[in-house]
């Protein structure tokens, strides 16, 4: 479930929160975030962690400290705290730290705001029982693990304006379907590794390289659209994809195969690429190629 909406979370009494998401209400315990600890940064603040133990319950970040503005949620700030189960930023913050939410295993509702222009790596890796999350519209990058292993995630929207992919962004997370932005010029490796529920892609013509272990053991992925712009494919990009069956890549050149490995333990036979192409052959990574695009 996602709460998109900062302002819809409203506050109760008696240490409780009633949460809104459509038409349904919710009434959860609230955490006390009189122990939020602070770090002043020039006229600004940014919530460093707590104090006295883990925070408990759903958690709203004060838009202000000491009538100054909190603009941004420091590394490592509630990493571990097991006992969050939701969080709320509000729309004064712009930026996340590294590992903020790392293994915050009880959080399933994350509410982001569009004003957010930049979230670091392994931030909300781990989260295991976060269902989806609406990233920022103002993101232009996808830091490192940042959903690595959040194995309930079924549901990412990439942002439109989004032109880098970091290493392991979307590891071992629950996605059926995925939509990268036509802009996206470089994913890292294993950005969907053993992301077991995937089941088609298509990577756009911007992107130039496919790097290694990037769908590695995605193994209910059938059909798979290789962008006209590729020109390498790393060690095991598709290695263990035992559904795939049909592949095209819409390079007129064949993109350079870092091993043998790239479509390893694949169901297709063939590759389907465009009829004017040159370099492929007739075998292009152990598939028959089938000049038919």
């Amino acid at each position: 479930m996602i709460l998109e909406q900062a302002d819809s979370v409203k506050s109760g009494y008696n240490n409780v929160r009633a949460i809104y998401s459509g038409s349904n209400l919710i009434f959860e315990q609230a955490a006390d975030t009189s122990f939020l600890t602070y770090q002043l940064v020039g006229s600004n603040y940014t919530v460093s962690g707590s104090s006295g133990g883990f925070l408990q319950g759903y958690l709203t970040i004060p838009s202000t400290h000491l009538s100054s503005p909190v603009t941004a949620i420091g590394n490592s700030a509630f990493s571990i705290d097991t006992q969050i189960t939701g969080v709320t930023i509000p729309t004064s913050v712009t930026y996340i730290g590294s590992s903020a939410f790392l293994f915050c295993s009880g959080i399933t509702r994350m509410v982001l705001h569009n004003g957010i222009t930049y979230i670091d790596a392994s931030a909300f890796k781990s989260c295991t029982k976060l269902e989806g999350i609406n990233l920022p519209s103002g993101l232009l990058l996808i830091t490192e693990a940042l959903l690595s292993n959040c194995t309930s995630l079924t549901s990412i929207t990439i942002p439109s304006g989004v032109t880098t992919i970091g290493n392991a962004a979307f590891f071992n997370t629950a996605i059926s379907s995925i939509t990268i932005p036509s802009g996206v010029v470089s994913m890292g490796s294993g950005v969907f590794q053993s992301c077991t529920s995937l089941t088609s892609i298509a990577i756009p013509n911007a992107t130039t390289s496919i790097e290694d272990d990037i769908f590695n053991g995605c193994s209910a992925l059938t059909t798979a659209t290789i962008g006209s712009g590729i020109t390498t494919i790393g060690d095991r990009a598709f290695f263990n994809c035992t559904s795939l069956s049909a592949i095209s890549c819409l390079a007129t050149t064949a993109p350079e195969l870092q091993s043998a490995n790239a479509f390893s333990n694949v169901s297709a036979t063939e590759i389907k690429v465009p009829t004017a192409a040159t370099g492929y052959g007739t075998t292009f990574g152990g598939l028959t190629v089938n000049y038919i695009l």
